[in-house]
């Protein structure tokens, strides 16, 4: 995780840069995030739905990875009633306060995923997007142990990121892992997780790795 903080930490990210970068992939990291979340609704008892209208008062949220809050922001606030981001870049934390503009992001945690111990049950949803590729096996798979034992009995884990066709693949720039969906659903049971629903996300660029959605929660006795 180290090569991950020193990579974010190398480079001057203010609030503006932040703000206003990517153009098009505002609109891609949120196309088709709601889609999941719809789904836990559909596809599973009714013990165990999440419910954006009963719950967008008093549903905890972690958005892990947050940076500035983007996603907390345009995504996961208009939907559920609080979140707490978990960031590694101090100064992204900073930043996310006033970009976000809302009472309702509760914390703003300082640690890398691999060092996240949060309290059991705080989190109706913990949401984790484009953030594992610089965990390793073992620490990825530690880090959904705690997620899961995070989330309150109906919660979920909700997994979004790159996956390759077949193993992994290392980029050698910046020694990042994509693992396909295989080796993620492999992790998965190694951390004792489900996966509950899953969605391929579309309109994506056909050059780039396809992206994954995983609604995941602890498996039963």
């Amino acid at each position: 995780m180290a090569c991950l903080v020193d990579l974010v930490n190398s480079v001057t990210w203010t609030y503006e840069l932040l703000k206003n970068s990517f153009g098009v992939w505002r609109r891609l990291i949120l196309t088709g995030s709601p889609s999941v979340r719809d789904a836990t609704t559909r596809d599973v008892e009714p013990t165990v739905t999440l419910n954006s209208l009963t719950l967008r008062d008093t549903l905890c949220l972690s958005d892990v990875g947050g940076g500035i809050g983007r996603v907390s922001k345009h995504l996961l606030l208009p939907m559920f009633g609080r979140v707490d981001i978990l960031e590694s870049n101090q100064g992204y934390l900073e930043e996310s306060k006033e970009y976000i503009g809302d009472p309702r992001l509760e914390r703003r945690i300082c640690a890398g995923m691999e060092d996240f111990s949060p309290e059991t049950g705080r989190y109706s949803l913990i949401w984790i997007q484009w953030c594992i590729i610089y965990l390793t096996d073992a620490d990825l798979v530690r880090f959904f142990k705690s997620c899961t034992a995070a989330v309150k009995p109906g919660g979920f884990v909700i997994l979004k990121d790159n996956v390759c066709n077949t193993g992994f693949v290392v980029d050698k720039e910046d020694s990042s892992v994509t693992r396909s969906e295989k080796y993620l659903t492999e992790l998965f049971a190694e951390a004792g997780v489900e996966v509950v629903t899953s969605r391929l996300q579309g309109d994506f660029p056909e050059h780039l790795f396809p992206v994954k959605m995983f609604a995941l929660r602890a498996k039963g006795p």
